[in-house]
């Protein structure tokens, strides 16, 4: 057991074993990029696989938000994915991440009775909306 566990735990966090060594997670993945960027056209395909793959979840993740669902948590498992290969979207998951954050802050201290109400509200215009679309088929 190592010293930095936690008491109960068998094996640490964030690890991945393999049959050589147990890494962190990161190292894994940083090892496996950089292993298919020394292919000849390994960045190019890598940086297209995650280009499709991540816009692929970006638009999913959009078409899921107006449902009841993980729709915004789609969305930004995509832009987390795209933000691998694209600097751009290591700004804009940055800049989503801190303004997420704020407004959470920021609703947390608001009185009970409004993010309360605004719970309630949000869930009627939810039912609202899939009432319309049942209707609507």
């Amino acid at each position: 057991m190592h010293d930095d566990m936690p008491s109960g735990a068998s094996t640490p966090p964030a690890t991945i074993s393999t049959s050589k060594t147990t890494i962190t997670d990161k190292s894994y993945f940083r090892r496996i990029r950089s292993r298919i960027r020394s292919w000849p056209g390994g960045a190019l395909a890598l940086k297209i696989v995650v280009g499709v793959l991540g816009t692929a979840l970006i638009l999913a993740g959009l078409l899921l938000v107006p449902l009841p669902g993980p729709g915004w948590a789609i969305v930004f498992a995509g832009l987390a994915l795209l933000a691998v290969e694209f600097a751009w979207a290591r700004r804009l998951l940055r800049r989503a991440r801190r303004l997420v954050s704020l407004g959470t802050h920021w609703f947390g201290r608001r009185h009970w009775a409004l993010r309360y109400g605004s719970g309630a509200l949000l869930a009627a215009l939810l039912a609202a909306g899939v009432a319309v679309g049942v209707w609507m088929l």
